[in-house]
């Protein structure tokens, strides 16, 4: 059985009559009354009751033409979204994400996309820039967003985009006497303990911190590693020692602690997405121009 004999059964059920449905299909009736015969020979059933006055559906027939619609039905949607993959317009995009832009860049970023591609399935996986180096090359995630710290963004392979910048705060114990600063320099904060992310947590995030204190001359006292931010602020609030984060992540977690922006000059945080320079999708290229106006 093929799909054109499907097609031809439906004309002829629809129409009652194998004149009428030749012409919808546009074939002469001989060769239309063949296919029917050669259907119900496959099928072992009479699926239709017909004499020279008229043609009936059998109970074979009924029940023939509602599975033949809805598999004719199906073939069209996929032959449908098969031309829509191939514009981007319908697909799935796989998105690795870091905790800072989840809530400050990407909800706007993915409300274009998705008013602009409404048939592709997003999905968000949360995951550190070491995961996401493996998961783009193991092909589990499409793009990925990193920082621009030990060349995350610009490993072999991989194709990157400059997509945000943003300002530095320092969280500062509240008995701390830089507590009382309306604003930092790095200078103010030399040889004072540091909070940092752990390898595990962050691998490139102690040598962010490393060289915004080298470029400015200074020699970064790292104090106590966590692996979370909820344990970075808690070391912060108990004393022992202050964090530099992007002013994305600033977030209350309970009290002991402030927030002081940096002075003007200071370097900024910089964020890029990354992605398998050879990957090819559509989807992709259609959500890095998405993220390109943004960026813009």
């Amino acid at each position: 059985m093929e799909l054109r004999h499907l097609r031809y059964f439906v004309a002829v059920a629809e129409e009652l009559n194998f004149s009428r449905a030749a012409r919808r299909l546009h074939l002469s009736q001989p060769p239309l009354s063949k296919q029917i015969g050669d259907l119900e020979g496959e099928l072992g059933v009479r699926l239709f009751d017909r004499n020279r006055s008229r043609v009936r559906l059998t109970d074979a027939g009924r029940s023939l033409l509602k599975e033949a619609r809805e598999i004719l039905e199906r073939v069209e949607a996929a032959v449908q979204r098969t031309r829509e993959a191939q514009t981007g317009a319908w697909g799935e995009l796989r998105v690795g994400t870091i905790g800072a832009i989840t809530v400050s860049l990407l909800p706007q970023t993915l409300s274009a996309f998705r008013k602009r591609y409404p048939g592709v399935e997003v999905s968000m996986h949360e995951m550190q820039a070491a995961e996401q180096m493996e998961a783009l090359r193991n092909g589990r995630i499409d793009v990925g967003f990193v920082r621009q710290v030990a060349g995350e963004a610009e490993a072999p392979g991989l194709a990157h985009l400059h997509v945000a910048r943003f300002p530095l705060v320092a969280a500062v114990p509240s008995q701390h006497p830089l507590a009382r600063k309306r604003t930092l320099s790095l200078e103010a904060l030399d040889r004072e303990p540091l909070v940092y992310y752990s390898a595990k947590r962050s691998a490139a995030y102690r040598e962010w911190v490393r060289k915004l204190f080298e470029d400015a001359g200074l020699e970064p006292r790292f104090h106590r590693s966590v692996e979370s931010y909820e344990t970075l602020i808690s070391m912060v609030a108990a004393g022992y020692g202050i964090a530099i984060l992007p002013k994305t992540e600033e977030k209350p977690v309970g009290k002991g602690y402030l927030f002081i922006p940096f002075t003007a000059g200071t370097p900024v945080y910089d964020l890029y997405a990354v992605w398998l320079r050879d990957h090819s999708s559509v989807t992709l290229q259609n959500f890095l121009g998405v993220l390109k106006e943004g960026a813009a």
